[in-house]
């Protein structure tokens, strides 16, 4: 619960954190076997801190323990965007805030496309990598209902590249709420869950498509606004869930979203895994996957983030916030949560030094 607190600046630091508090400081695992249970964690669909929460719990105390740990990890982050979710149709409305808000989104934007190219890195020198990106990034904006398609699709491509053969409603309230939306957002999430390879923003595409343009639970602006209070809160990105759900069904909306992302990590972790992690050891197949998957990742990634950046910079103000944004955060390499405060403060501040600054 503590490291999920205090764990900003996105999953590569949060588990750097979980790896000084379980090896380090407490010996509950060896480096080694921690950064072996990382790399199979990758490999698996989910949001890498949460998994590797999951896994750290089952290391120490079993099924029980790794279900307590990726409980009091999300707990943080679900109280506060609890709270945000709350509030947002509070404030959103408010003229005097809107303009902040609209920076928050230019902020969440810059972020994203930071957390693309760190992600990029480990890849750029792989031609291959370039070709997947390229490929499927083009693929999000035309067919982004099929982007777990689209994953899958290239991780098995680069297996068969590599090895020359394919081994290929509310509870009290019925009437109001039907149970097919909770049925609905419960289901949405899931399919998100067991698709997020590599990092939490993997959800974007996943998301963006069903709970904006098929069920219209959200407007393009909501869910980004969504996003950047996942980014700005500690704790997994995917929490942004329970903001999506509170936006289309109240409590019991956000409920269902929260449980439909996570409860795939706890099925993959706490049971599958286990039986499998001895097995899978060794495999050349396993690293074959993730060259082409998390390549695929990225250019789902990216094609989403374009089709709301196009909702989202409509005017030459803008446009200009998101390069100021974007120089700073390369520049300085500020936290995710820095860059969407300095978003929605600039964005707020400039109708207002405009004004000041304009001849009367």
């Amino acid at each position: 619960m503590r490291l999920g607190a205090i764990g900003f600046g996105g999953p590569i630091a949060l588990i750097a954190l979980m790896e000084r508090e379980c090896s380090a400081r407490r010996a509950w695992i060896s480096a080694d076997e921690f950064n072996e249970r990382y790399v199979f964690a990758k490999l698996l669909p989910g949001p890498i801190a949460y998994q590797m929460a999951l896994w750290m719990g089952y290391h120490v105390r079993g099924r029980v323990g790794g279900l307590i740990a990726g409980v009091a990890l999300l707990l943080p982050a679900l109280l506060l965007i609890a709270l945000l979710s709350a509030s947002y149709t509070h404030f959103v409305g408010t003229p005097t805030l809107a303009p902040f808000i609209t920076g928050m989104e230019v902020g969440a934007l810059i972020v994203i496309l930071d957390s693309l190219w760190r992600m990029f890195q480990p890849y750029r020198q792989q031609r291959h990598a370039w070709c997947f990106i390229l490929i499927t990034a083009p693929l999000m904006l035309v067919i982004p209902r099929w982007e777990p398609v689209i994953i899958m699709a290239g991780g098995a491509l680069m297996i068969v590249l590599r090895t020359q053969r394919c081994q290929a409603g509310k509870l009290f309230s019925f009437a109001a709420l039907p149970l097919a939306t909770l049925a609905k957002l419960f289901w949405v999430h899931c399919k998100a869950g067991f698709t997020v390879f590599g990092t939490g923003l993997a959800i974007i595409p996943a998301l963006q498509h069903e709970v904006v343009e098929r069920y219209h639970w959200l407007t393009n602006t909501e869910f980004l606004d969504g996003i950047a209070f996942g980014q700005i809160t500690p704790g997994p990105v995917t929490i942004t869930s329970v903001f999506v759900g509170y936006k289309t069904a109240g409590w019991f909306g956000a409920l269902a979203g929260f449980l439909g992302m996570y409860s795939p990590g706890i099925l993959l972790i706490l049971f599958v895994m286990p039986l499998l992690f001895e097995k899978m050891k060794g495999h050349p197949w396993l690293a074959h996957f993730q060259a082409g998957a998390i390549p695929s990742v990225i250019g789902c990634i990216l094609g989403a983030t374009l089709l709301l950046g196009q909702m989202i910079i409509v005017t030459p103000t803008l446009t200009i916030l998101l390069l100021v944004l974007g120089l700073i955060a390369y520049t300085t390499r500020a936290p995710s949560w820095a860059i969407i405060a300095l978003g929605s403060a600039l964005g707020g501040l400039w109708p207002l030094l405009t004004t000041c600054l304009a001849p009367r």
